[in-house]
């Protein structure tokens, strides 16, 4: 048999010096540049469409019920205020990380330092939504593809973003900014600048509230 060698552990204390977070909170409000359309997909369409590919129920028309419809496709809080998910506006800043890092040589920032260190903690349940106020409400006819929808579209709509940042990695001037810069160029919802429709659309855009 082969001599088995014996494995000994060796623990080694050694001092480790930890750099903390340096965590800080700000209060952004956001106001309205254009309408916010609102396209939230309901579970319960999902399952009508699982249900008629499995067979469950049958493919027979029905006369459509555009109020509904447009109820549907709005996120509601826990409490039923209209809202919007967080990571809606997170994605924004992410994604305008290039506008606002150019020039900045080794102090650059960049897509996984936001991403790490900015958080957005405000969102209520189900889905971390973020309040939205609006002065109007109607519904807005479109298509998407072959596809008519009938979309609830707010108009002069506001939202607060609290945010936790590690301030040793991201200032709160910077947030602000990307913030800006997101509401301009990606906004949010359906039909924004830049979305699943390929950037066609001019809606769901904001702006950080200025003084005064």
């Amino acid at each position: 048999m082969k001599s088995m060698k014996k494995i000994t552990e060796i623990k080694v204390q050694e001092n480790c010096l930890l750099r903390p977070l340096n965590l800080k909170d700000m209060t952004i409000d956001l106001e309205c540049l254009s309408p916010l359309i609102e396209d939230r997909f309901p579970d319960e369409v999902l399952k009508e469409i699982l249900d008629k590919q499995t067979g469950k129920t049958k493919t027979t028309k029905k006369l459509r019920d555009l109020d509904k419809e447009s109820t549907r496709a709005v996120h509601f809080t826990e409490g039923g205020e209209v809202g919007f998910p967080s990571y809606g506006f997170k994605k924004g800043m992410v994604e305008c990380v290039p506008f606002v890092s150019s020039g900045r040589g080794n102090g650059a920032i960049t897509k996984k330092l936001v991403s790490g260190n900015v958080q957005i903690i405000n969102g209520l349940p189900p889905n971390d939504l973020i309040p939205i106020k609006f002065k109007k409400q109607g519904i807005l006819k479109h298509n998407i593809g072959n596809v008519t929808k009938h979309s609830p579209i707010f108009y002069d709509w506001s939202c607060k973003l609290v945010i936790q940042y590690d301030a040793n990695n991201i200032s709160s001037q910077d947030i602000a900014t990307l913030l800006d810069q997101a509401g301009f160029k990606m906004g949010i919802g359906a039909w924004r600048p830049k979305g699943r429709d390929g950037g066609t659309g001019t809606f769901g855009r904001y702006r950080v509230k200025r003084g005064g």
